[in-house]
Protein backbone atom coordinates (compact mmCIF):
# COMPACT_ATOMS: atom_id res chain seq x y z
CA UNK A 1 0.00 0.00 0.00
CA UNK A 2 3.07 2.22 0.13
CA UNK A 3 2.61 3.35 3.71
CA UNK A 4 -0.15 5.35 5.31
CA UNK A 5 -0.23 7.94 2.54
CA UNK A 6 -0.75 5.18 0.00
CA UNK A 7 -3.50 3.59 2.10
CA UNK A 8 -5.19 6.98 2.53
CA UNK A 9 -5.04 7.49 -1.23
CA UNK A 10 -6.60 4.06 -1.83
CA UNK A 11 -9.44 5.02 0.54
CA UNK A 12 -9.90 8.27 -1.40
CA UNK A 13 -9.95 6.45 -4.75
CA UNK A 14 -12.38 3.74 -3.60
CA UNK A 15 -14.74 6.29 -2.06
CA UNK A 16 -14.77 8.39 -5.23
CA UNK A 17 -15.27 5.31 -7.41
CA UNK A 18 -18.62 4.63 -5.73
CA UNK A 19 -19.65 8.29 -5.62
CA UNK A 20 -18.84 9.14 -2.01
CA UNK A 21 -17.74 12.66 -1.14
CA UNK A 22 -15.79 13.78 1.90
CA UNK A 23 -12.57 12.70 3.53
CA UNK A 24 -11.81 9.03 4.07
CA UNK A 25 -8.61 7.92 5.79
CA UNK A 26 -7.11 4.54 6.54
CA UNK A 27 -7.50 3.39 10.14
CA UNK A 28 -3.75 2.81 10.51
CA UNK A 29 -0.92 4.04 12.67
CA UNK A 30 2.84 4.21 12.27
CA UNK A 31 5.89 5.81 13.81
CA UNK A 32 4.90 9.07 12.12
CA UNK A 33 1.14 9.02 12.79
CA UNK A 34 -0.94 7.57 15.57
CA UNK A 35 -4.68 7.06 15.34
CA UNK A 36 -5.34 9.91 17.76
CA UNK A 37 -4.05 12.46 15.24
CA UNK A 38 -6.47 11.44 12.48
CA UNK A 39 -9.37 13.41 14.02
CA UNK A 40 -9.12 17.06 15.07
CA UNK A 41 -9.16 17.60 18.81
CA UNK A 42 -12.28 19.77 18.61
CA UNK A 43 -14.21 16.92 16.95
CA UNK A 44 -13.15 14.00 19.17
CA UNK A 45 -15.80 14.30 21.88
CA UNK A 46 -18.98 15.27 20.09
CA UNK A 47 -19.08 13.72 16.61
CA UNK A 48 -20.26 10.10 16.31
CA UNK A 49 -18.42 7.41 14.35
CA UNK A 50 -20.81 6.18 11.64
CA UNK A 51 -20.81 3.44 9.04
CA UNK A 52 -21.64 4.11 5.38
CA UNK A 53 -25.37 3.90 6.10
CA UNK A 54 -25.15 6.55 8.85
CA UNK A 55 -25.64 4.02 11.63
CA UNK A 56 -23.75 4.87 14.84
CA UNK A 57 -20.80 2.56 15.59
CA UNK A 58 -19.45 4.66 18.50
CA UNK A 59 -20.86 7.76 20.17
CA UNK A 60 -17.59 9.67 19.59
CA UNK A 61 -13.95 9.24 18.63
CA UNK A 62 -12.98 9.54 22.30
CA UNK A 63 -15.32 6.69 23.19
CA UNK A 64 -13.29 4.30 21.01
CA UNK A 65 -10.12 4.59 23.10
CA UNK A 66 -8.99 5.26 26.64
CA UNK A 67 -10.20 4.46 30.12
CA UNK A 68 -13.85 5.01 29.23
CA UNK A 69 -13.79 3.10 25.94
CA UNK A 70 -17.13 1.78 24.71
CA UNK A 71 -17.80 -1.35 22.75
CA UNK A 72 -18.88 -1.01 19.16
CA UNK A 73 -22.66 -1.07 18.88
CA UNK A 74 -23.98 -4.57 18.35
CA UNK A 75 -25.67 -5.45 15.07
CA UNK A 76 -24.28 -2.37 13.32
CA UNK A 77 -22.16 -3.54 10.39
CA UNK A 78 -18.98 -2.03 9.02
CA UNK A 79 -19.17 -1.70 5.25
CA UNK A 80 -16.53 -1.62 2.55
CA UNK A 81 -16.74 1.29 0.12
CA UNK A 82 -18.77 -0.84 -2.28
CA UNK A 83 -21.38 -1.52 0.41
CA UNK A 84 -20.40 -5.02 1.49
CA UNK A 85 -20.65 -6.01 5.16
CA UNK A 86 -17.03 -6.89 5.94
CA UNK A 87 -18.00 -9.46 8.58
CA UNK A 88 -20.72 -11.33 6.69
CA UNK A 89 -19.83 -10.97 3.00
CA UNK A 90 -17.98 -13.98 1.56
CA UNK A 91 -15.60 -11.68 -0.36
CA UNK A 92 -14.03 -10.72 2.94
Amino acid sequence: MRGIRGADFLCFQQARAVGLKGTFRAFLSSKLQDLYTIVRGSDRDHLPILNLKDQVLFSSWSSVFGDRADRMRENVPIYSFDGRDIIRDSAW
